[in-house]
């Protein structure tokens, strides 16, 4: 099976201000998400309302003209925030649960 393949001598430079690259990496609400076109594991993608980034875990069957075509679909159960998002979110949720006790200098994690 032959690559189809765009071979580029630099860069991509958009025509227009804040445009990506790729147009799967930026969607305008999580739930869009789904409806990217040709998605692919590992890519990022930013969801605009929440101002955050996520990242494609899997994909999974869609149906094209009644045919079911694997890896056509992302995953919605497996996309999740980038590394930076979940470590904020280990950090909340670890300063949520602790307690300092000055008269004896401890700290109390649960």
């Amino acid at each position: 099976m032959a690559e189809n393949k765009v071979i580029i001598a630099g860069g991509i430079q958009p025509s227009t201000k804040n445009t990506p690259g790729d147009v799967r990496e930026r969607v305008t609400t999580y739930a869009k998400i789904a409806d990217i076109e040709n998605p692919s594991v590992g890519a990022t993608v930013w969801v605009e309302d929440e101002a955050k980034e996520y990242r494609i875990w899997a994909l999974t069957s869609k149906e094209v003209g009644g045919i079911l075509i694997e890896n056509a679909a992302v995953d919605m159960d497996q996309v999740k925030p980038t590394a930076d998002e979940a470590v904020q979110q280990a950090t909340e949720s670890i300063t949520q649960n602790v307690a300092y006790e000055s008269s004896t200098g401890t700290l109390e994690l649960w």
